[in-house]
């Protein structure tokens, strides 16, 4: 989603608690470049829980399957208002979890610690 934004003209911040998905997305990055896609300056990747996050305000939040996963919903909808521009859209997508696929999915990303579980943060940007 990243690229496809940049792509489109978006500035965009990618932030991700995985160092593995950031470094394929890097790699993915390189050959949208290549191709004259995208240009690499529109996005800047962040190795960090978005939680703790304090940057730039947003224009649009998109969270893509990390919601569920929130060890408490109140320090999202925090960050969420710390985050968000006035007027500003939040965009959640994020699996049911009564979908015996979805659990058995997400079961799975925890088994390998794909997921840890964060203490609340009290960081205020």
């Amino acid at each position: 989603m990243t690229i496809a934004l940049a792509s489109l003209g978006a500035r965009v911040t990618s932030v991700d608690l995985s160092i593995e998905r950031l470094k394929i997305a890097k790699k993915r990055l390189e050959y949208y470049v290549d191709k004259s896609i995208v240009d690499s300056a529109h996005i800047e990747f962040i190795h960090r829980n978005v939680l703790e996050y304090c940057g730039a305000t947003f224009d649009i939040l998109y969270a893509k399957e990390f919601v569920s996963h929130v060890y408490s919903i109140r320090s999202f909808l925090q960050f969420r208002s710390n985050q968000l521009k006035p007027g500003g859209v939040l965009i959640i997508s994020d699996g049911n979890p009564l979908n015996p696929v979805v659990s058995m999915k997400a079961r799975r990303a925890h088994k390998y610690g794909l997921f840890k579980n964060r203490q609340e943060s009290n960081l205020r940007c």
